[in-house]
């Protein structure tokens, strides 16, 4: 039996990714609404799936974000993002 590679992505809801924009250190890093980011979140879920992946969607709360990147003394940006899911 092949095992798949497993690949995990953020996943936000609307509130959680439009309360991400207010907080995240650099909004040019990410798309700039919610509706966007779900177009490009789909296209690579899709991508992905194509690749013969395994996605693992990891449901991000920006309110625990926030509190691991300050116990980790981190800024919040993307690389923290995906920090976050990795550890997740």
């Amino acid at each position: 039996m092949v095992m798949k590679q497993v690949v995990r992505l953020a996943a936000f809801s609307k509130t959680d990714y439009n309360y991400l924009l207010t907080v995240i250190e650099n909004k040019s890093d990410i798309p700039d609404s919610f509706e966007v980011w779900s177009e490009v979140h789909k296209a690579e879920k899709k991508e992905l799936y194509e690749k013969g992946c395994r996605v693992r969607e990891i449901k991000i709360d920006v309110d625990e974000l926030i509190e691991y990147c300050e116990l980790r003394n981190l800024k919040l940006n993307v690389k923290a993002i995906q920090q976050y899911v990795l550890n997740f």
